[in-house]
């Protein structure tokens, strides 16, 4: 699986662009995500789900809230 997770983003990175991990659900796989270079993943080793009121409200907030952990 390693293998294969590590030949989709070197494609990712050949072809300009980003890779993103979806259901990411143990530290051991988010660590392995970062040696191997993944830039964003998502699933519960990251955050656990949230109610809906707590989620971002739109693309544009999610956009924000990026920026500004950037910063």
């Amino acid at each position: 699986d390693d293998a294969m997770v590590e030949m989709i983003h070197r494609i990712g990175r050949v072809t300009g662009r980003m890779t993103i991990a979806e259901s990411v659900e143990s530290r051991a796989a988010l660590d392995a995500l970062r040696f191997i270079g993944v830039d964003k993943a998502q699933g519960f080793a990251v955050a656990q789900l949230q109610p809906l009121p707590l989620a971002p409200k739109s693309a544009e907030t999610v956009k924000a809230a990026e920026r500004q952990s950037v910063a």
